[in-house]
């Protein structure tokens, strides 16, 4: 299933895949396993949701950590500019 939903990733097709993933996920469990089309919709919900927040919980920390916050990463969307890093001075490195 993981496989079918990342393949369905590659058509850009609404923000998020909103919508083609849940279907993708109904597609595989009620077609392949024989698993209720409701309970197939709740996991790509649920399974949607969880990956989301995997994303959010482990690149907020990655943000700090390189200085830039929502309003930053905002403000570069808006401009479309590429994200510029600041070398890492060997001083810092040795602390």
């Amino acid at each position: 299933m993981l496989f079918a939903v990342n393949v369905t990733a590659v058509l850009p097709a609404t923000p998020s895949n909103l919508g083609v993933f849940q279907a993708t996920c109904v597609a595989v469990l009620a077609g392949g396993y024989g698993i209720s089309s409701a309970d197939a919709l709740g996991f790509g919900i649920i399974l949607q949701a969880v990956e989301i927040a995997t994303a959010v919980v482990m690149g907020a920390p990655a943000l700090v950590g390189e200085g830039l916050s929502f309003k930053d990463m905002r403000l570069r969307a808006l401009h479309q500019t590429p994200v510029e890093l600041r070398p890492v001075s060997a001083e810092a490195d040795a602390a």
